[in-house]
Order: structure tokens, then sequence, then C-alpha cells
């Protein structure tokens, strides 16, 4: 029996390692017959992208290694220089997010994230269509506030309790909670890594990029719901019923608590009204170039955490540290050095070039839209949008008609991770989650169903908006 499952696993990754090295061959020799990579540099560097691209796929658990290799492999043939490299590993961007990490780990730490799950489970007339609109309304929310990671794990800590409890399964729930949140993750750049580097790139502020992109949001939202209602209304209404059985005999759907939540309170406020006002802000201290202004915005969430560490005790302190996932920071560093170097041997440049050549303005917001949505689907979005950024940018310095292509970016990045399993981080740690249940499964076309559907949904609005 030992030996079958050791063949099974060596076959396993066996299959993975010839995966890993189809897409990365594959997508290299395409790089170079479209004449995107015509030298050895540019092939190089698409070869280390396209690596990246095989690892998300089929080694997700070890992809920082590969990444640091294919980072290594640059250097030492020479494709790009560690000055190069350097100059594109957007460390702004990087403590954007490592200061909304220690800033999400206090709020943890102060309650705030338990007294929400409270107020939903003592709510006196809670029936299984409400619980459905709360949680797509309030994923949605946590996610614009707070990014995906904090509200995926937070709003599947609620549903666990209320499925617990109920003896009812939790797979459709746990689909309306991720599709929920990967949409409410585009509201705001406080959404996800993906909002943060297009806002850093397009140079948009908070309240420029929360006024275009959160419209488009809020009815994708109202659309979905509607859509959930219909498409599970045979568990939301056995839910109604186990929830009125319970709330005749007066028996709580969880333990009642009465966690502190004033201070998690006061700081996420501050926080979104200092970045909600950080350009005026910006401007009152007498910064005037859009590089300052860019620069202090990205360095806000950091400084607020700062500011927290140093009047807090020990233990808050430590709590906040161990929120900061290094090795996603560390991985989207070298993801960017990557998307980097092929900006800098040119490939960027012949793809925005092909693209201007094929594609008229009028068609592209479209192309991009179901583009990205499709890359998304099966490779994480911010790898997608690391690549895609460097040929924006050349195409809205090129053609001003281009500008605006940020939201199809976007709008495919975060809707079109919905597709699937692997689509995007939340998706990701909802699964790993649900599987460490044991009376929990989610089948894969349960999943696919919803998330074509939803994303279909979602995709439509954000193009009438576009």
């Amino acid at each position: 029996m030992i030996q079958f499952i050791n063949t099974a696993l060596t076959q396993s990754a066996l299959g993975r390692f010839g995966g890993l090295l189809g897409v990365t061959l594959t997508l290299t020799a395409a790089a170079r017959l479209l004449h995107l990579a015509p030298d050895r540099p540019s092939l190089l560097a698409a070869a280390a992208f396209s690596l990246m691209i095989g690892a998300t796929l089929f080694f997700w658990e070890r992809r920082l290694p590969i990444a640091l290799l294919a980072v290594c492999a640059l250097i030492a043939t020479r494709s790009a220089t560690l000055g190069q490299l350097n100059g594109h590993l957007q460390p702004g961007i990087l403590l954007f997010i490592c200061g909304m990490m220690m800033i999400t780990g206090a709020l943890r730490e102060l309650g705030l994230f338990s007294w929400i799950i409270q107020r939903v489970i003592t709510s006196p007339r809670l029936n299984g269509p409400l619980f459905t609109a709360i949680l797509c309304f309030l994923s949605a929310l946590l996610s614009a506030v707070t990014g995906e990671i904090a509200a995926i794990t937070v709003m599947l800590t609620l549903v666990f309790q209320v499925c617990d409890t109920l003896h009812l399964r939790a797979a459709p729930f746990v689909v309306i909670t991720v599709i929920a949140t990967n949409i409410g993750s585009a509201a705001t750049l406080l959404g996800n890594p993906v909002s943060v580097c297009i806002a850093g790139k397009a140079d948009l502020t908070f309240w420029d990029f929360s006024l275009h992109a959160t419209p488009a949001v809020f009815l994708s939202l109202c659309a979905v719901t509607l859509l959930f209602l219909l498409r599970y209304r045979a568990p939301i209404g056995e839910m109604t019923r186990a929830m009125r059985e319970r709330q005749a005999e007066k028996r709580p759907l969880g333990p009642l608590l009465q966690p502190p939540c004033k201070s998690g309170m006061i700081l996420l406020i501050a926080t979104l009204f200092l970045l909600a006002l950080n350009h005026q802000i910006a401007r009152l201290i007498g910064l005037r170039d859009p590089a300052d202004l860019k620069a202090l915005l990205m360095v806000t969430p950091a400084a607020i955490a700062a500011i927290r560490m140093l009047h807090c005790s020990p233990d808050s302190r430590q709590a906040m540290l161990r929120n900061i996932n290094g090795s996603m920071l560390f991985f989207f560093a070298t993801l960017f050095a990557i998307a980097g170097a092929l900006q800098t041997t040119g490939v960027t440049a012949a793809i925005a070039e092909a693209i201007h050549a094929h594609t008229s303005p009028a068609f592209m917001p479209a192309a991009l839209l179901g583009t990205a949505a499709l890359g998304s689907a099966f490779v994480d979005n911010i790898i997608f949008v690391s690549a895609f950024s460097p040929v924006i940018q050349q195409l809205a310095a090129e053609t001003p008609a281009y500008a605006p292509l940020w939201k199809p970016l976007l709008f495919g990045a975060c809707f079109g991770g919905n597709i699937t399993v692997i689509g995007s981080t939340a998706n990701i740690i909802a699964i790993g989650m649900l599987r460490r249940r044991a009376p929990s499964r989610l089948y894969f076309w349960e999943w696919i169903g919803t998330g074509l559907t939803a994303t279909a949904l979602t995709l439509l609005i954000a193009w009438l908006f576009i």
C-alpha cells in the first residue's frame, strides 16, 4: 500500500513537472514565433515569465523558489542586470501592501472582525435569503476596506460557524463568499495587490480610483446576489427552515460574546480617512509633483501601522508583525523584477506595438476585458496585471485613446478570477479552509458553473461602464 502511494505521488509530481515544462516551452516558443522576443535576452526574459505562469498553475506551493531561480537565471545569463531588476521592484507597492497587512493584524487583534461576526449571528430576524445578502455585501465591503485575504478568512469563519451549528453543507455558501469577495476587491485600491498595482501605474489617488470602480462593483454585486438567491434557493431554503427551528427553541447560532470593537473601528476609519484625503494632505504640506503625491499615498498605511505599534502593547505589536506574509511580499518582488525584465529587453514594447497595429482603440477595451478575465482564470491575477501594466503604459503614451484601459484591466483581472478555483488568492485560501473540514466538499463543476455565470454577468456590467 505504501509503495502504491509513493508511486502515485511520484507520477503526480512527474505529471505536474511535465505541465510546467510544457507551458514554459509553449509560451516561450510563441513569443519567438510572433517576433515578440527576437534576441537572446528577450527570449530568456519571456521564458522566465512563462516559467512563473507554469509554476502558478502546477506548483503553487513552490512558486517562490521557482521565481527566485528565474531571477537568478536572468542575472547569470546577463539578460538583465541587478540594477535593472532593482529599478522595477516597486518598493512603494510592496510597502503599501505590508502596511495594510499590519493594519489588518491590528484590526483582528482589536476584536473588530469578531464583533462583525457576532452582529450577524445575533440578528433577531435572520433567515436564509437575508444571510445570503449579508454574506455578499459584507464580504465585498470587508474586501474593499481590509483586503481580500482578511475578508475571506473572516467571512468563512462566519459561514462555517453558522453551517456547523445548523448542520448544513457549507460549500454553496463558500462559493457565494469567494465570488462576492473578489468582486468587492475591485472597489478600492485596498482590495488586493492588483488594485494597488494599477493605481500605482496609473497615478490614481484613492478617491479617483474608488469613484471609477465602486459604481460598477456595486451594480455587479447586486446582480450576483440575485443570481445566488435563484441558483442556491434549495440550500438557502434549507437554511431558513433550520434557523426558524433554532429561533423557536431560542438557541443562538453560536457562542454569544461581546468583543471590544471601538479601537478597531477608530483605526479603520482613520486609515480610510487619511487615504481618501491623501491628495489634499499632500498639497497642504507642499507636495505638488505627481511622483511625490504617489509616494505619500504608498507610505500612508505603513505610517499608520508604525504609529499604532508605538502606542500598543508588546503582544499587539507581535500580532501586527505576525500578520505580515513575507513569502507573498517576496514573491511579488520577484514578479515585479521579472515583469521589469520583459520591459527592459523590449518584449513589452513589442507586445504594445503588435496590439497597436492590429487592434482599433474602439475595440481594445472589450478585448482587454475578455483577455484579462480569461488570463486571470488560470493564472494568479497579479501575474497577469504585472505583465500587462507596462504594455498599457506604452500604449497610453503613444495613443491618448488608450489611456482608459486601466478599467478593463482591473475589472477583467478581479472578476475573471471567479471562473476557476485558482483565479485569485481568495479562491485558493477558501478551498484550503474547506478541505480542512472533512464533511465539506466542493465539486469542480459546482464552482465552474456558478463562476462562469457570475463572471459573464459582472463583465457585462463592467463593459457598460467602460
